[in-house]
């Protein structure tokens, strides 16, 4: 992301820990929170994007095995 390159990663719907599995993508990060996009969403759903903190993303993060794959 410091390079502006995507990161695509396994996380879960909307960043909530109890739900499952969830392939989402980063596009941005500020001090204590990271921009999440979600692909997924369809056209009417509200925030297709939204700030996670960075404390939930670890957590979501970790529990999914850490793996994700930056996009260049």
């Amino acid at each position: 992301m410091k390079r502006g390159n995507a990161v695509v990663f396994a996380g879960a719907w909307r960043m909530q820990q109890q739900r499952p599995y969830h392939v989402l993508t980063l596009v941005g990060y500020k001090h204590g929170k990271f921009l999440v996009a979600d692909p997924y969403m369809e056209k009417g759903w509200p925030n297709k994007v939204y700030w996670t903190s960075t404390r939930n993303f670890m957590t979501v993060y970790h529990s999914r095995h850490s793996r994700a794959i930056t996009i260049r």
